[in-house]
């Protein structure tokens, strides 16, 4: 936070990537209002955890305390979860429509195989 504010920084958007880390930019959001403003999602690597992190998306939304969702995305390294991978960005890009939230979306660079 010190070096973002040397260089101007007058606010910050803090994505995180799993239910644990959406918990923790909340409370990081709290203790700095106006300055932090969280994002909260899910990377592919936490697929199991996707219930929990819509319903907190959605709790936090309602309470105005979300600004996007993310970090949400497709991962080519876990090809073994690549279906579940696929419906959850699915289902976290549809919430963000439906919100009117942007999307904070992660990439990978190698494509799964055909």
């Amino acid at each position: 936070m010190s070096e973002a504010k040397k260089a101007s920084v007058v606010a910050l958007v803090s994505n995180f990537m799993d239910l644990e880390t959406s918990i923790g930019s909340l409370k990081l959001a709290e203790k700095r209002p106006g300055t932090v403003y969280p994002a909260l999602g899910i990377h592919p690597w936490n697929v199991n955890e996707l219930e929990e992190t819509l319903k907190l998306i959605t709790e936090q939304h309602r309470k105005k305390a979300v600004v996007a969702i993310g970090e949400i995305g497709l991962d080519y390294k876990y090809e073994t979860i690549w279906e579940k991978q696929l419906s959850v960005f699915d289902k976290t890009l549809r919430l963000a429509e439906k919100f009117e939230l942007p999307a904070i979306i992660t990439h990978a660079e190698k494509q799964p195989k055909s």
